[in-house]
């Protein structure tokens, strides 16, 4: 035995509990297998034109149609659910004392609906008796009437020929009423018995009969319905099939409408791949279509849209495919993409990781039959637990099933185990991947999303059997939900995908298993073999089957440029971050000094670089740099100086021997063609002098308000990294000059002086002189920074920056 079973033999002894105890609870708790489906369709066919053929109907050039009479006789139940328990409602259908109708035969001709039409429509219960007949005549039909005595007289001879009803019996029968109908061409002449063979048990029925001249019109003996069980079995089926269908559809369309403006969101963002759902959106329509196909014979004849019969097939189709199976299509492709998103950023992979095993081709993967088989296991469990509880809220709480009858038209038709696939399927990716992931994503708490995608469920999906009254059936839902959220939660997508399929496909074949009819039970026994060679084949797939890694959806080549490119901003954005705060973070307040400086990167990280550092004696260090190139390359550069030149004047005072040490460093650390201009300035405020060291920068500016000149030193010096330190430190020059207050000190890198406007023109050291002549007489440096680049910025105009801008004024107080 596989490590698998060995950890799974708590879930897989509960799923044996469990199929002991449907079988045991189904009879306290459950109608719909009753009454016993004993006749094959094609013999309730036959029967039914036997039928109208004795009672002169001729069917040729009619289409016939053989459906489940709608919604299951809800109004029989609820009138015996007012005098008698579930096991006696069991026990009076069991054994025929109750009539329900399952079958309707309609024939129809081709022509529009709502025109005038000749039909017969016949419904018959599960052993092929006739409970019911109609027939339409054309309105323009004429027909003689006939006096009333011989149409009772015909009435009476038609119940006993047809059905063997002697309405003359008075011990068993009262006449009630006789009735003529005048119509446009034709009189309907209707007679009504009371039938009281049953009465002291299920109350009376009523024999109705109606004939056209000598025609028979009608015929119907049915339990009588009080006026109050007809009007709580409206009000049930009211609550779980009216207005929450309505609602449902328009929840649906809206959730269809927002999962696309987040999936483009996403999209753009390149945060997500599409190839997943396109394989979802695809498997969600085929299984969909196919079902909506299987389906069109039976549902069409419900759907009346005034059309021939044909035509109306056909729309029913189209309809169907736009508003339903390609609705369901799309809400399952952007949940999958959205919600495969969501599991990576939740580190929940491994939740997606069966159904991606699938999406990529990886059938018979290991991973893809654990979740399957656990899967199926715990669908076993569920369809168990429901039946309980529908047995305890029936024994202490009220509740009741109030529908006889399995749903025989669709039970037998192709794919039938698979037709709910496709809702399941995009329930599930819905819910338990995108709305569980959005939620784990914001709140953080597994528990919290379980109950709100279990709740969603009941909400959204509500697949619970029709237990009376309403908020039975959605009690029950809700518990369902939960327990189906946490099992995905712990076991996979996959998981709670098959789970759900099991569970409901044990409450459409258990019926059919139960049938008389060989058709019927065939039918249920072939489709319990597929869901068995599928928990076959997931069983070889645990022992044998091969390891799987998640993968996910590949993003399309845009998206990923898309992706990578918004990914390198990101990064870009964090590097210019960094750099900023490596950079002075405001202006130092120096006692006698007013200094204020900018960086300006003309991309996101630029190789400028300037600093302040206060040195011992109550001196003051200034220190400008401009790194070759641009860019990232640049920055790294810049911020390596700047820890040398951090270092180095912390035990170095003499500006020649801080940018020696520096180019040292420099020039083993940087690649060949890589330098850096920079001065390195000290100010001794108590000496009024200004003691400094150029290596190949831009020359220092300084205005003097005494002359009114812009002049200073310019001392030698080549750019660090260019030559080693024998060479470097021969023509490196330091300068010393005085300073008194009213003086202004400017150092610059060379983006000021070439920046470029439109016409290619540089904005150069003349127009940068002449500005500085206008604005150093501000009152602050601050002052004078912001003007300068104002003015160049005025120059400019809408020119892109070509290089990175600093500048660092410093007014001598």
């Amino acid at each position: 035995m596989s490590q698998f079973f060995k950890e799974n033999r708590a879930l897989f002894f509960a799923t044996f509990i469990s199929l002991l105890l449907i079988p045991i609870a189904w009879n306290y708790a459950m109608l719909s297998d009753l009454p016993r489906l004993e006749k094959s369709r094609d013999e309730i066919t036959k029967r039914a034109q036997s039928y109208a053929e004795r009672i002169g109907f001729d069917a040729n050039g009619f289409n016939v149609a053989i459906t489940p009479a709608q919604l299951q006789s809800p109004s029989h139940t609820t009138e015996l659910k007012f005098n008698h328990s579930h096991l006696e409602m069991r026990r009076l259908i069991e054994q025929k004392q109750v009539d329900i109708p399952v079958w309707r035969v309609l024939w129809t001709k081709d022509v529009p609906i709502q025109s005038s039409q000749e039909s017969m429509e016949i419904t018959l219960t599960a052993s092929g008796d006739v409970l019911s007949m109609e027939r339409q005549y054309y309105d323009t039909a004429n027909i003689a009437p006939i006096p009333i005595d011989s149409a009772k007289a015909l009435a009476i001879a038609f119940l006993e020929r047809e059905h063997g009803l002697n309405v003359r019996d008075t011990s068993r029968f009262t006449f009630l009423s006789a009735k003529s109908d005048e119509r446009k061409s034709f009189t309907i002449q209707s007679f009504v018995w009371y039938d009281e063979l049953h009465a002291n048990k299920i109350g009376g029925k009523k024999v109705s009969v109606a004939f056209v001249g000598t025609m028979i019109k009608s015929f119907s003996h049915e339990m009588i319905i009080s006026e109050a069980a007809k009007e709580e079995a409206f009000k049930n089926a009211a609550a779980l099939f009216g207005s929450r269908g309505f609602l449902i559809t328009l929840v649906v369309f809206v959730t269809l409408i927002l999962l696309a403006v987040v999936f483009l969101k996403k999209y753009h963002e390149g945060e997500v791949g599409v190839r997943g759902g396109i394989v979802i959106f695809s498997a969600v329509l085929v299984f969909g279509t196919i079902s909506l196909i299987n389906s069109a014979g039976v549902s069409s004849v419900f759907v009346n849209f005034g059309l021939s019969r044909s035509f109306n097939y056909f729309l029913f189709l189209v309809f169907g495919i736009l508003f339903g199976q390609l609705v369901l299509a799309g809400i399952a492709f952007f949940s999958w993409t959205i919600g495969e998103s969501d599991a990576r950023f939740n580190k929940r992979e491994r939740q997606i990781l069966g159904a991606d095993a699938l999406l990529q081709k990886n059938f018979f993967s290991k991973v893809v039959g654990r979740e399957m088989l656990a899967g199926m296991a715990f669908g076993v469990i569920a369809c168990a637990l429901a039946i309980v509880l529908i047995a305890i809220g029936a024994q202490f709480f009220g509740i009741w099933f109030g529908v006889a009858g399995v749903s025989v038209g669709e039970s037998i038709l192709p794919f039938s185990p698979f037709w709910d696939l496709a809702t399941v399927v995009t329930t599930n990716v819905f819910i338990r991947l995108f709305l569980f992931e959005r939620i784990l994503k914001k709140w953080k708490r597994k528990w919290l999303a379980i109950g709100i995608a279990g709740l969603a469920w009941a909400i959204y999906y509500h697949y619970f059997p029709s237990v009376y009254p309403f908020w039975g059936s959605f009690a029950g839902s809700v518990i369902i939900g939960i327990m189906l959220s946490a099992f995905s939660a712990e076991r996979g997508l996959l998981a709670v995908i098959t789970a759900e399929f099991v569970y409901e496909f044990l409450f459409r074949e258990i019926p059919l298993l139960l049938a008389p009819s060989a058709e019927f039970w065939g039918a249920g026994v072939i489709d319990l073999s597929i869901v068995a060679s599928l928990g076959i084949f997931a069983a070889l797939a645990v022992q044998r089957g091969s390891e799987f890694s998640f993968k996910g959806s590949v993003l399309p080549s845009h998206v990923q440029r898309i992706s990578q490119r918004a990914r390198m901003e990101e990064e870009l954005k964090i590097a210019r971050e960094t750099q900023r705060r490596l950079l002075p973070q405001h202006d130092p307040a120096v006692k006698g000094l007013d200094v204020s400086g900018i960086c300006l990167p003309a991309l996101e990280v630029g190789g400028d670089y300037y600093d302040y550092m206060k040195l011992s004696d109550g001196k003051f260090a200034v220190v400008i740099g401009d790194v070759s190139g641009k860019g990232v390359p640049a920055a790294m550069y810049m911020m390596l100086v700047k820890g040398v030149i951090q270092f180095a004047s912390s035990v170095i005072t003499e500006p020649k021997q801080v940018l020696t040490e520096t180019n040292r460093l420099v020039f083993q650390s940087f690649k060949r063609g890589t330098f850096v201009s920079m001065i390195y300035a000290v100010i001794d405020i108590k000496e009024k002098t200004l003691r400094y060291a150029r290596a190949g920068h831009n020359p220092l500016l300084l205005i003097s308000r005494s002359i009114a000149t812009i002049s200073a030193p310019m001392p030698k010096g080549m750019a660090l990294g260019l030559a080693e330190s024998q060479v470097f430190e021969k023509t490196l020059e330091e300068t010393t000059m005085s300073i008194q207050s009213g003086d202004t000190l400017v150092f610059y890198t060379d983006g000021f002086i070439e920046a470029k406007n439109g016409d290619g023109e540089e904005y150069g050291e003349e127009r940068l002189l002449n500005a500085l002549r206008t604005f150093a007489n501000k009152s602050a440096s601050r002052e004078v920074v912001q003007s300068i680049c104002k003015d160049v910025q005025r120059f400019t105009g809408f020119a892109p920056q070509h290089d990175d801008m600093t500048i660092v004024v410093v007014k001598i107080l």
